[in-house]
C-alpha cells in the first residue's frame, strides 16, 4: 500500500474515468445516448482531414466528424475530454483526447495507464480481448488492442483501438462495428502526431 498515492486507487480511478469518457462515442459509452449521435448519420464520400493543432494530432475521417468537449473532475482539478466522431449506419469512428492537469501526470510507468485503459474497455461491456501489443509513435508509448463485444447492439461487434500517451494528453483512436476493413485501416493509419499549437 505504500505506492497508493502514486499508483493506488486514486490513480486507477483517474484511468478508468479516462477510459469511460473515451467510450462516450462507442457502443453507448458511459451514458445511454450521445447528443452528437443524432448528427453522425450520412453517406461517406470524400475523406475529411481533421487537423487539431491545439491537441497535436491529424487524422482522416470518412466524413466531417461531430465534435464535443466535456470537462470532468480529476482529483480536485479539472480535466477536459475532446471527442470527435462519425457514424455511418452501424459503424463508428472516433478520436478522444483527454487533457489531464500536468501535476497529476506521472509518465514513468506508462504501461500501467495503458493496461488499465484496455482492461476497462474489455470489462465495460463484457467484451473479450482478442489481442493487444505495445506500440510507439514519435517516441510516445501506446497500445494497440482488438476487442469483441458479443452482446452489443449488433452481434460480435469488433472494436479496434489505439491508445497513446503524450505527456498529459491521452489519445484514443477507435473504430467499432462490423466489416469496413479498408476504411478502418485508412482511418487508423492516418492518425499522426503533430506539433502542439
Amino acid at each position: 500500500m505504500k505506492n497508493r498515492g502514486k499508483y493506488g486507487m486514486r490513480f486507477r480511478d483517474r484511468v478508468l474515468v479516462i477510459a469511460c469518457l473515451a467510450l462516450t462515442l462507442f457502443l453507448g459509452g458511459c451514458d445511454s445516448h450521445s447528443e452528437a449521435e443524432d448528427n453522425f448519420f450520412g453517406e461517406p464520400g470524400e475523406w475529411f482531414t481533421l487537423n487539431a493543432q491545439n491537441l497535436g494530432f491529424r487524422i482522416e475521417f470518412p466524413k466531417k466528424p461531430t465534435e464535443r468537449v466535456q470537462n470532468f473532475d480529476s482529483g480536485g482539478a479539472t480535466a477536459t475530454a475532446y471527442m470527435y466522431g462519425y457514424k455511418h449506419v452501424a459503424f463508428e469512428y472516433g478520436v478522444t483526447v483527454v487533457k489531464l492537469p500536468r501535476f497529476q501526470v506521472d509518465n514513468s510507468r506508462p504501461e500501467v495507464v495503458l493496461e488499465y485503459a484496455v482492461q476497462s474497455l474489455v470489462h465495460e461491456k463484457g467484451g473479450k480481448l482478442i489481442r493487444q501489443y505495445d506500440i510507439n509513435l514519435n517516441g510516445y508509448p501506446g497500445r494497440r488492442a482488438y476487442i469483441n463485444y458479443p452482446d452489443s447492439f449488433l452481434k460480435d461487434v469488433r472494436l479496434n483501438t489505439v491508445i497513446l500517451l503524450r505527456n498529459n494528453l491521452v489519445y484514443r483512436v477507435t473504430t467499432a462495428g462490423l466489416g469496413n476493413e479498408e476504411e478502418v485501416s485508412q482511418f487508423l493509419n492516418s492518425f499522426s502526431l503533430t506539433p502542439l499549437g
